[in-house]
């Protein structure tokens, strides 16, 4: 069960939680528009936007899609909504900070197979292979939630990120972090995310 004095300060946080989805959707709503092709003036700019959305989203963008969705999904459903046990015995901005710090470690292997299968098997593969790099994307994200969970709650990284927030320099500003860090850390994976996608092995940029 959460504890009650945390209901304050969560609730502060909830509402600041679209401000992660904000700072993803400005990063690819620039991508798009720097895919966008500027010399077809048959075009409106919504209709040029929208076909440069696409073809983001089925190239350099899959990735960084895939990873965002399951791992959106899974980060709300821990943070706000999951109160029993060792899990609802942190305020959120413990978890918020928690988990998202240690995302940069666990989304690493998401990231590394988006760099080193996407061109052969999405890119350049079949449908087949598309929807098995989709599929392994997916899978590869849940199964490091798992681990990061592990890591955060059950190796006590939870705790200690508690006692940093709530010590005598940080109590004050504490929903504050919570609430900056996973824009943060957002911003970073989505660029490394990215490039990914653009930097092919040696082995797959000749197919």
């Amino acid at each position: 069960m959460v504890p009650a004095y945390c209901k304050s300060d969560d609730a502060d946080l909830a509402r600041w939680t679209v401000l992660r989805y904000l700072i993803v959707g400005a990063i690819v709503a620039y991508r798009v528009c720097l895919k966008m092709d500027r010399n077809d003036h048959a075009s409106s700019l919504p209709k040029r936007f929208i076909k440069a959305g696409c073809d983001f989203a089925n190239s350099e963008g899959i990735g960084l899609l895939i990873y965002f969705f399951a791992s959106a999904v899974m980060d709300n459903i821990f943070i706000f909504f999951h109160s029993s046990g060792e899990y609802g015995s942190y305020c959120g901005y413990v978890k918020m900070v928690a988990l998202y710090s240690m995302a940069m470690v666990t989304f690493l292997p998401t990231c590394f197979f988006a760099y080193r299968f996407q061109s052969k098997l999405y890119d350049h593969g079949s449908a087949g292979s598309k929807v098995l790099f989709v599929i392994a994307t997916v899978l590869i994200s849940m199964i490091f939630f798992e681990v990061r969970l592990l890591m955060v709650y059950k190796l006590g990284y939870a705790n200690w990120i508690k006692k940093l927030l709530l010590s005598q320099s940080l109590t004050n500003y504490k929903v504050a972090i919570a609430i900056m860090v996973p824009p943060v850390v957002d911003a970073l994976q989505s660029g490394l995310l990215i490039l990914s996608s653009q930097v092919y092995p040696d082995d797959f940029k000749e197919i």
